[in-house]
């Protein structure tokens, strides 16, 4: 039995022991690869998790030890729109987005060396933004790496982060710095977020060279689609 909000008595129906061994978000058996909120005693069959960010606590009572995910419960709950003005959405847990902007603002007029200009052949926005979300920490691939396609092309960076899982489409209120935005309007072009303080959003970018330009009304209410770096 148990007190609801409101101070009434209830019930719960149905077998306790299932509910606490059984694949429940509160039981110790539980589908380990679909609840978030997931605990289960440590074995052989699924200590692979230790390996995939998974944590084990000792039991008290058993002495065994509890294999569980340690999950923020803010970051899978649905926002009320009435007291929030934007989703939450999480960052891949390997970028770092501020590394992402210092970068951006190291080589904004001044080209790393390290890698082919193409300033004078087709324009450097798209290579400019690989590079500073490379930076960040999105590991490269047999796709995207330098001088591929999905490396220097405007519209095939957004297209391979999202494809990858690195990256969602969202509004220009949750693009926070180290972010991107891309536009198909003209050639094409694609710039790194580098402030988004709530009073302004502003980007870094290549060809044309820019250092945290504000982004313009139209900009902002449709010419660029942002995306953001998540994680799982």
């Amino acid at each position: 039995m148990f007190q609801d909000k409101d101070g009434n008595t209830k019930t719960y129906w149905g077998n306790w022991e299932s509910y606490l061994n059984g694949k429940q978000p509160f039981g110790t058996g539980n589908n380990l690869d679909q609840d978030i909120y997931s605990t289960q005693f440590l074995n052989e069959d699924n200590k692979y998790l230790l390996g995939r960010g998974w944590q084990t606590v000792t039991d008290p009572i058993t002495g065994k030890e509890i294999l569980y995910k340690n999950t923020d419960v803010d970051k899978y709950n649905l926002n009320d729109p009435a007291f929030s003005h934007a989703t939450k959405i999480n960052n891949y847990n390997s970028y770092n987005r501020i590394a992402a902007r210092d970068y951006a603002y190291k080589y904004w007029s001044s080209y790393n060396p390290a890698y082919t200009s193409y300033k004078g052949n087709g324009g450097d926005c798209a290579n400019f933004v690989s590079q500073c979300i490379h930076a960040g920490g999105i590991p490269t691939d047999a796709t995207w790496k330098a001088d591929s396609v999905s490396w220097i092309r405007a519209s095939a960076v957004p297209s391979y982060m999202v494809n990858k899982g690195y990256a969602t489409k969202t509004s220009y209120t949750n693009a926070t710095a180290g972010s991107f935005a891309y536009t198909s309007s003209g050639a094409g072009h694609i710039v790194l977020v580098s402030i988004n303080d709530g009073a302004k959003i502003a980007y870094t970018a290549h060809t044309t060279d820019r250092k945290d330009a504000a982004f313009s009304s139209a900009d902002l209410n449709g010419n660029y689609s942002f995306y953001v770096i998540k994680n799982y």
